[in-house]
């Protein structure tokens, strides 16, 4: 298949890497004329935001990490695989037999599954999307960090971070996109909430389109992260249902939510 048809991108080719003859229009095509309206344009006007940290225009070779920001049900996964063809979430370690199972348990090991996906991509010079939540700064450290490691011990390895945010769903449409009738992730309303205010907060707080994430996060390990109040969201928080801060322990959230708004 031809990648320009009569001056236009072929809506259905995939991004694999920056090396493509029409990388630039296909990815202004992902921001800006996808099947899915799940791009926050208010905020990006059709551009993602890029970080030049660990981007070297001399080296031979240069990747591309898009960094995908938003909660679950934000349509992250459908806007990727629609335009990308490298996509990894943690997400995908948790599904058996077409069927996705949470394990909160593994979910550390996954990350790391993931992040190892990532960096052997982004070796062969792809354009990889990192398709997590993306909330906080320690969501997404561990990658960071092992692309700074790796421009700086390895001469040839160049990568552009592209950060790419969500636009905000109601909770209410973030309920039903998690629910078995959506993608059958069946994320608890209190995570749905906190993870939507996160988000809010870690964008008005640190705009990346002013402060460089690459800087502000691969030099510093995940604890350092963790307990930097001037760089992790300090609520207010909605309690989940076993929370001591929960008048209404043990009972679905929604129940709470409502008592309080």
């Amino acid at each position: 298949m031809t990648s320009i048809m009569k001056g236009k991108v072929s809506f259905n080719e995939k991004i694999d890497s920056s090396s493509q003859d029409n990388f630039d229009e296909l990815f202004k095509k992902s921001m800006t004329n996808s099947h899915y309206n799940n791009v926050d344009n208010d905020y990006h006007n059709g551009n993602a935001v890029i970080d030049n940290t660990f981007y070297r225009p001399t080296r031979e070779i240069q990747a591309e990490c898009v960094l995908v920001c938003g909660p679950p049900g934000s349509g992250k996964t459908s806007w990727a695989t629609e335009n990308f063809t490298n996509v990894y979430s943690a997400d995908d370690f948790m599904v058996k037999d077409g069927v996705y199972h949470f394990d909160p348990s593994k979910l550390s090991i996954n990350h790391r599954q993931c992040e190892d996906q990532v960096m052997e991509s982004l070796f062969e010079g792809k354009c990889v999307v990192y398709c997590n939540t993306n909330t906080a700064f320690t969501d997404f450290c561990n990658i960071m960090r092992k692309i700074k490691d790796s421009f700086y011990r390895k001469k040839n390895f160049s990568c552009k971070v592209r950060i790419v945010k969500m636009r905000e769903l109601s909770i209410e449409d973030l309920v039903e996109r998690v629910s078995e009738k959506g993608n059958g992730h069946g994320v608890e309303l209190y995570k749905l909430v906190n993870m939507t205010n996160r988000l809010k907060w870690l964008f008005n707080t640190f705009n990346p389109i002013y402060f460089s994430w690459c800087s502000l996060v691969s030099f510093k390990k995940f604890h350092e992260l963790n307990h930097n109040s001037e760089m992790k969201f300090n609520g207010p928080y909605m309690p989940g249902p076993n929370s001591k801060r929960n008048p209404y322990p043990r009972r679905n959230n929604r129940h709470y939510y409502d008592k309080k708004n």
